[in-house]
């Protein structure tokens, strides 16, 4: 949530640049339906007009949308609202030449991204990402830096480039990550753009004269779950079609071990990406990788394969060939 405050009798508009931002964190809001909880933050601002940002759902992808029963302003005994939507915003900690971890001195929201400027002018050559607390799907995970010495607004076309790159936040929450490059320019004012947030394989297809029995579907291998398989008993050109939320930068393939027939593992993987929706066969398709899976022969065991890319497609094929013991396997598993 973001609470900001403007103090004329006329109010704001929702977009407009002149709100003063109060405070921002987690609601701490739990499962159970009809429960209240209070945030309390410090500030010794007085308002007539406050606006209230609430963000990052629980689920996005599977909530209608955005709701709460009652919303209460210390301690005000009703309050006037409109509705609307605004982007999240991230917790974010800077990190200069000059100190380990620097304090900004004032923050503004951005679509996607934040505006921040420095009690002086630093040298930045680090950024600390922290995840929110739910909803890994509204993790930023590239983003893009720019410096400026007078305050610019947004869109100027002023603003320097500093560092841009991935974020290195894990689905994981409340983690944090450390992102560090070079830089000799000294800025007062950053822009932090959030280029890319973290996508969702929305859907799987199984490659073509796919053989699978009931319960072992192809979309079993994109369902987040260990005790669930994709079983594909065509072993030739054997594999998956995956299309994500948006288009993102793949550099990294998680496999993880079926139950049983260790000799149904495929040792090697070939992976490609499009940003448009093509067939198995078709010719388009640019590859990112190829190499071995890694796996080991235990059960439900999980490897990870990285590589370098810089491409972001929102299509991908992923070939997965030359089983462990293709003599005696029933499949590709």
């Amino acid at each position: 949530m973001t609470v900001c405050g403007w103090s004329f009798e006329s109010g704001l508009g929702w977009a407009d640049s002149g709100w003063t931002q109060i405070a921002t964190g987690q609601t701490g809001l739990s499962t159970v339906r009809r429960a209240s909880n209070t945030v309390t933050f410090d500030n010794s601002q007085s308002f007539k007009h406050y606006k209230l940002v609430l963000t990052d759902l629980r689920n996005a992808t599977t909530a209608f949308g955005m709701q709460v029963s009652e919303v209460k302003l210390g301690g005000a005994l009703s309050s006037n609202a409109k509705a609307a939507s605004a982007p999240s915003l991230g917790d974010l900690k800077l990190v200069s030449a000059a100190s380990v971890d620097n304090k900004f001195m004032d923050i503004k929201t951005a679509t996607p991204g934040l505006l921040f400027n420095l009690e002086g002018a630093e040298v930045l050559r680090g950024l600390n990402f922290t995840s929110g607390q739910d909803s890994p799907q509204s993790d930023p995970t590239r983003y893009a830096l720019f410096g400026a010495n007078e305050d610019l607004a947004w869109d100027d076309a002023g603003w320097k480039s500093v560092a841009s790159g991935a974020t290195g936040l894990s689905p994981a929450r409340l983690s944090t990550s450390h992102v560090s490059f070079a830089n000799e320019a000294s800025y007062r004012y950053y822009k932090l753009v959030y280029t890319e947030q973290r996508a969702i394989m929305v859907s799987a297809t199984a490659s073509p004269g796919a053989n699978t029995k009931n319960g072992e579907g192809v979309d079993k291998a994109i369902d987040g779950r260990h005790d669930s398989k994709y079983l594909n008993s065509n072993k030739v050109d054997a594999g998956l079609l995956v299309t994500l939320s948006e288009s993102a930068v793949v550099d990294s393939l998680t496999l993880t071990t079926g139950n049983d027939g260790p000799d149904r593992d495929p040792m090697r993987y070939v992976l490609l990406g499009s940003n448009f929706d093509l067939g198995w066969a078709d010719p388009a398709w640019t590859q990112i990788a190829t190499g071995q899976t890694g796996l080991s022969t235990a059960r439900r065991a999980t490897h990870t394969v990285a590589f370098d890319n810089t491409q972001s497609f929102k299509y991908y094929k992923l070939m997965l060939v030359d089983l462990r013991n293709a003599s005696t396997a029933f499949g590709m598993q």
